[in-house]
């Protein structure tokens, strides 16, 4: 999008006090696609899909054309994206999300704003952000492979450590299934207050799920796969895990958000996590 396109974008958000805005479009079998936005929608651009039947704010939105928000705390409003006020506006067949602390929900402008923005918005990802996403992928992948001259469990804690980094996590833990006393950790702002018995019991139904490829919780507080340390109740929000060599047979990395910065994971988080997974099965074999 050109630099005065966005200028718009920017400037018809900040008239109802939105800081993020997503600009979902449908693609094949019922999907939405966020081709760009405002904030969050603009850095995801290209990176969330999703079925709307299985996003209930979404949902509403298609058959009541608006539906707003305003909480205490942030909750989950489709996919990866949590916010504390929110409003989603169907627009023909295209779903306009707005969010931020400070969104007028109640503004008249709301309905308006959704319309120009959807007008405003392009219909396609911008060749530059695909190779930034592919970019940040391979640099992933290289951060893993840094720790092959060290030994095991030090390659654990920097895979854990290498994970957190990349995906904004405040949270990662290694689980190898050779080594049964203790996940290998790395904390950026949280830790679960437990025991490591504790945590390898949470971790367990993570890595059994996990055997099948890819595991994203983007709401704990609806998974019975995340459980107590790693539980809503905890401060987790949400959650994922990726198997380390065949179908787990070497163990288990598992990234989470907390409530200190709430959010999911987007297309481009679980490509760079899948990415992070292999790099970390090579490391480990190595």
């Amino acid at each position: 999008m050109s630099s005065e396109a966005t200028t718009l974008l920017e400037e018809l958000a900040s008239r109802i006090g939105a800081a993020d805005v997503f600009v979902l479009v449908p693609v094949d079998d019922g999907m939405l696609f966020n081709v760009d936005g405002v904030g969050r929608g603009a850095g995801w651009a290209g990176n969330v899909t999703l079925q709307a039947a299985d996003e209930p704010v979404l949902a509403r939105a298609v058959a009541e054309r608006l539906v707003t928000f305003d909480g205490s705390h942030p909750r989950r409003v489709f996919g990866p994206y949590w916010a504390r006020k929110a409003a989603s506006v169907a627009v023909q067949d295209t779903v306009v999300v707005f969010g931020g602390d400070h969104l007028e929900v109640a503004s008249e402008e709301i309905l308006a704003t959704a319309v120009s923005i959807r007008g405003a918005a392009m219909d396609s990802v911008r060749p530059t952000k695909l190779e930034a996403d592919q970019a940040e992928i391979d640099q992933a992948r290289r951060t893993v492979l840094e720790a092959v001259d060290l030994d095991m469990s030090a390659r654990a804690v920097h895979l854990a450590a290498s994970a957190a980094t990349a995906l904004g996590c405040e949270y990662a833990a290694v689980y190898l299934r050779e080594e049964l006393l203790a996940p290998y950790i790395a904390d950026r702002g949280w830790r679960p207050v437990a025991s490591s018995e504790e945590v390898m019991a949470a971790i367990l139904p993570l890595w059994q799920a996990s055997r099948q490829g890819l595991v994203v919780e983007q709401d704990v507080s609806q998974s019975a796969r995340v459980h107590r340390p790693l539980g809503w109740d905890d401060g987790v929000v949400s959650a994922a895990a990726v198997p380390l060599g065949s179908e787990g047979a070497a163990g288990v990395l598992v990234v989470v958000h907390t409530g200190i910065r709430p959010r999911g994971f987007t297309d481009l988080c679980t490509r760079v996590l899948e990415a992070i997974g292999e790099a970390g099965t090579e490391l480990l074999a190595t």
